[in-house]
């Protein structure tokens, strides 16, 4: 068990005892905080210790007149349970000062400590005495101020270890803790500023960090669940496009078949990722093949029908000149199976001419 207490609290108060006419008794405000601390040694032993804090926030100067008497506790009693009420604080000890004495509690003392004990109904180990005393140097310049903490153990008084708290120096960590403090936090302006800014450093569950990790957790999977549905509609878009490119090889495959049945000549058409259209080569290669094909069945019409027609030379020229652009043309095919059929109907339905035996002129 320590008591805590900052620099600025024990100035106050070594003030204001000793700038009284005479000595002076009074009441200690603060918090007791208990800490259960855990330490784990090299060997993995598990050392569990509780720690007891005292902090000492502030002093109330009573009179000393009904303070010491034990036929005044009613009166004692009125006067811790208004002060109870009015204060956020918790009496948590009480002080005397006297000048030029040494640090050691007079019997009267000890007759007080037990009144308030008994008014108080606390804890014995956890009250608190501070017994302050003056006194001047030789020289008469200056004046020096003892005092130290005592509890009572078993009817004994025993001294308490002093902690006081400065700002300035870097050693004492205290402050890093956040039980750890001199000032009281439960009224005033610091308590309407501390309230104000509280959500975003504290929280009930003290863990602030571990919130901020979890919501950036949240919004992780979200972009991802977002990004994974924008993948998994693409590989079924990707799917289907495959699907109709087979189809599109399958067709082409079967007409290639097609015109090497029909023409003889394996047409080789190289694979490519995309459906290209027959080069204008192409074209005129399967031409060239159903014309020379074709040419066989309509030289006998053409010589029967060059004298019956009537054409003159420069009609027939003009006409073998038409059939060779025919030819450039890439809508030949479609041209010559319509002429085809032409040439088959014209057959059908044309009167046959019979042979004379003297040429007509």
């Amino acid at each position: 068990m320590t008591v805590e207490v900052s620099g600025t609290v024990l100035s106050a108060l070594l003030y204001n005892i000793s700038s009284g006419p005479g000595n002076s008794m009074g009441f200690l405000l603060g918090e007791i905080v208990e800490n259960l601390k855990d330490t784990i040694s090299d060997s993995q032993i598990n050392n569990v210790h509780l720690e007891t804090k005292i902090y000492v926030y502030d002093s109330v100067q009573c009179s000393s007149n009904w303070l010491c008497y034990s036929n005044q506790k009613d009166t004692l009693n009125k006067i811790i349970t208004a002060l109870q009420s009015s204060r956020d604080q918790k009496i948590i000890g009480w002080y005397s000062f006297r000048r030029n004495s040494s640090l050691r509690p007079s019997f009267r003392e000890r007759l007080t400590h037990k009144d308030l004990l008994e008014s108080l109904q606390i804890d014995e180990n956890q009250f608190l005495f501070l017994l302050a005393s003056e006194k001047a140097k030789a020289n008469m310049s200056t004046l020096k101020f003892d005092h130290c903490f005592l509890h009572c153990v078993e009817s004994k008084f025993k001294k308490l270890p002093i902690s006081v708290l400065n700002l300035g120096d870097t050693t004492a960590t205290e402050y890093r803790h956040g039980t750890s403090h001199t000032a009281l936090t439960h009224q005033g302006s610091l308590n309407c500023i501390m309230q104000k800014h509280q959500e975003k450093f504290l929280k009930s569950t003290g863990m602030v960090a571990v919130d901020n990790v979890k919501a950036l957790n949240v919004d992780i999977s979200r972009s991802l669940d977002r990004l994974s549905k924008l993948v998994i509609e693409s590989e079924k878009q990707k799917n289907e496009l495959e699907k109709e490119l087979r189809q599109l090889k399958h067709q082409i495959s079967h007409r290639q078949g097609q015109i090497t049945a029909s023409t003889g000549i394996s047409v080789a058409v190289k694979p490519s990722h995309s459906v290209s259209s027959p080069t204008v080569d192409e074209l005129l290669f399967m031409d060239t093949a159903d014309s020379e094909s074709s040419a066989s069945e309509c030289n006998s019409f053409n010589a029967s029908s060059e004298y019956c027609s009537g054409k003159s030379p420069e009609d027939h020229s003009r006409s073998a000149i038409q059939s060779d652009d025919d030819i450039l043309n890439p809508l030949y095919k479609i041209k010559h199976t319509t002429r085809g059929s032409n040439h088959r109907n014209y057959d059908k339905s044309s009167p046959e001419v019979e042979p004379s035996s003297s040429p007509v002129y």
